[in-house]
């Protein structure tokens, strides 16, 4: 989510200000290897075990519960987490999960049916925009989708945070302090 909807739409403005640089983005819920090499910045949702490498907390995030206004003029009413069991939820495939901080929608919806899922939460969006379903949504993302509504908002509220990690060596690396700076 914070690569979609955060840095890709800002990638201009680093352009702008770094036109040589080269940026490349991996969206994805799974971990990222630093020293393997498999990025020179990682944005995580927990702070890294200690290591050879730097983090800082970069932000906090609310994720909430989200339908269609088409869903809920089709669907029962929502008036409480026991009423999720009549509704599919979209969520990620869970085995494609590696932080822990993603594994907890069984403690807000329970025995809830599970609807489609992915293991990217632009394509979860996309289907609880169009109708599929309930989906646990970035606010910061269902906010600039006119389609989304929020459902439980009082009740279902989960509050996050985004580390950036680097190794030690490639924090005075102009390149890389460019882009931690932006």
């Amino acid at each position: 989510a914070f690569g979609c909807w955060i840095v890709a739409p800002n990638v201009h403005r680093l352009a702008a200000r770094h036109p040589a640089l080269r940026l490349e983005l991996v969206a994805r819920s799974q971990k990222v290897s630093l020293s393997k090499r498999e990025a020179d910045i990682a944005i995580t949702l927990n702070r890294p075990p200690m290591g050879r490498v730097v983090a800082q907390r970069l932000a906090g995030h609310r994720l909430g519960l989200y339908a269609s206004r088409s869903y809920l003029e089709r669907h029962p009413p929502i008036r409480s987490v026991a009423d999720l069991k009549e509704h599919p939820i979209i969520w990620y495939i869970e085995d494609l999960l590696d932080f822990s901080e993603l594994h907890f929608l069984h403690e807000i919806v329970g025995e809830t049916p599970l609807g489609f899922r992915s293991n990217s939460v632009v394509a979860q969006q996309a289907a609880v925009a169009t109708g599929a379903g309930i989906g646990v949504m970035h606010t910061f993302a269902a906010a600039q989708d006119p389609r989304l509504v929020p459902v439980l908002r009082d009740v279902v509220s989960i509050e996050r945070s985004y580390w950036i990690t680097i190794r030690t060596e490639l924090r005075q690396v102009p390149r890389i302090r460019a882009v931690i700076d932006f």
